[in-house]
């Protein structure tokens, strides 16, 4: 039964993380496997059919997210999951400056980091 994420042999960023969360939770062979089915997390068997969960977070899912469960210790289940940004994430768990102010509610960036600090995962320039 087709689902329509597989367009020209290339699936949508929706139908991946499906299959992200779903491997996270049942392949031991996930890097990811040791912090979800590893720790006993699983998924919303209803969420075993694509076409289920593109239903249910599908018209909630944006260009660039990636779930997040909202109890790191729950399951991918209605309710506990949600989709966020890169820098959502990166916010929420501290990873940003303190100079970032964030409106969780509006999940949108108050204020940007300094330009004068380096970025996450870069390196300043040496001075000579």
């Amino acid at each position: 039964m087709p689902h329509g994420h597989a367009r020209g042999g290339r699936r949508t960023p929706l139908y991946h993380g499906w299959v992200n969360l779903r491997q996270r939770c049942t392949n031991p062979n996930h890097p990811a496997w040791p912090r979800y089915g590893g720790r006993g997390i699983t998924y919303d068997a209803r969420w075993d059919h694509f076409r289920v969960f593109a239903e249910e977070m599908g018209p909630t899912w944006f260009k660039g997210a990636h779930l997040h469960l909202k109890n790191v210790d729950g399951n991918y289940e209605p309710g506990n999951v949600e989709w966020l940004s890169k820098f959502d994430d990166l916010r929420l768990y501290g990873k940003l400056g303190a100079d970032v102010r964030w409106n969780r509610d509006r999940r949108s960036k108050l204020s940007a980091p300094d330009p004068a600090r380096p970025r996450i995962g870069t390196k300043r320039p040496r001075g000579r």
